[in-house]
């Protein structure tokens, strides 16, 4: 039952900056070359939500199949994961972040041309009395205007994270999550940024790759 496996995943520690690369690596791969990444801050300063937004051409492929040919299920592989080109191995990083990290996940993503949004209510999903379907999150075809008024890019999914824990990360504000936070993304992808035509942006602010102090006169 999807309880069984919510509490297991909520024993991770997953931290803010943990998730970011689980969801990074998702679609560091060819056909993605913009990586956004936005928060809200309750009135204390802890996240109330944060969102996760990519360019990747190609979406959540697959996002009609059944069982564990769906990106949505928790045992969900596909054929990059062998492939060492690509930073994605496992296949359950970004749903074990989420399911670690808030209550409600929102996804909307752009899939041959077509337009989806994928409601994981966790809480929901953890009550349903049916195991099998425990693990099921609502997904509906959206419009393209309910798309882009959610999404920033012509292509490519955003993630929604609602209702976030407190323990994902500490007190801050606005100006010092992005310092946090943007030295954290460039110290661990400074080289895809230096040698590929990719960026990251931290409240639509751009995240500079780490200077080379070999490379300076």
């Amino acid at each position: 039952h999807f309880k069984k496996e919510r509490e297991k995943m909520s024993s991770s520690n997953y931290t803010l900056p943990k998730i970011l690369n689980e969801c990074v690596d998702n679609v560091l791969i060819p056909n993605c070359n913009n990586i956004n990444f936005k928060c809200k801050l309750t009135p204390k300063g802890y996240l109330q939500s944060f969102s996760i937004s990519d360019d990747y051409l190609y979406g959540f492929v697959n996002i009609n199949n059944e069982g564990t040919d769906n990106p949505f299920n928790f045992t969900h592989m596909r054929d990059g994961h062998g492939n060492d080109l690509e930073t994605s191995q496992f296949g359950t990083g970004f749903k074990a972040a989420a399911v670690s990290s808030c209550d409600l996940l929102n996804v909307f993503t752009n899939v041959d041309g077509k337009f989806y949004k994928i409601t994981c209510d966790f809480n929901k999903m953890a009550s349903e009395e049916i195991a099998a379907f425990s693990f099921d999150p609502d997904r509906c075809e959206i419009s393209k205007d309910e798309y882009k008024r959610n999404h920033p890019y012509n292509t490519g999914s955003t993630l929604v994270f609602e209702y976030v824990k407190k323990t994902v990360y500490h007190k801050t504000t606005p100006d010092k999550i992005y310092r946090e936070i943007s030295d954290r993304l460039s110290e661990c992808y400074t080289d895809i940024i230096n040698n590929s035509d990719f960026n990251i942006y931290v409240n639509d602010r751009v995240v500079m790759p780490e200077k080379d102090y070999s490379e300076e006169p």
